[in-house]
């Protein structure tokens, strides 16, 4: 199996895991985001979202504690699709990092 980012949709949930080594990732969909989620897999984590492309403007960078889940809230009314480069995060067992991102719209671009 590749090693990929698995995409799982729900009505205003998107999860995102990944399967062995990982990927970098951009989103299928544009969506308005209202938080994104990360639940680290240990101390030391770090999330890095981008904006619109792998090389985009950074949209949050989230440092783990103590491995504790990392609430990131949006108030915003703009269409973009996260993306995620896994030279930009760090985690301690990448199939075990779950991130979940809240949206109130999509476009299915």
């Amino acid at each position: 199996m590749a090693d990929v980012a698995v995409e799982k949709w729900g009505k205003r949930t998107l999860e995102l895991t990944y399967t062995g080594a990982g990927a970098d990732w951009t989103c299928s969909r544009k969506i308005r985001i209202k938080a994104i989620f990360f639940a680290a897999t240990a101390a030391n984590d770090v999330l890095q979202v981008r904006e619109d492309a792998l090389t985009g403007p950074r949209m949050i960078k989230v440092k783990s504690i103590s491995g504790e889940a990392i609430p990131s809230y949006f108030f915003g009314d703009y269409l973009t699709r996260p993306c995620i480069v896994l030279a930009d995060c760090t985690f301690n067992t990448i199939a075990n990092a779950v991130i979940s991102i809240d949206f109130d719209y999509q476009i299915y671009a």
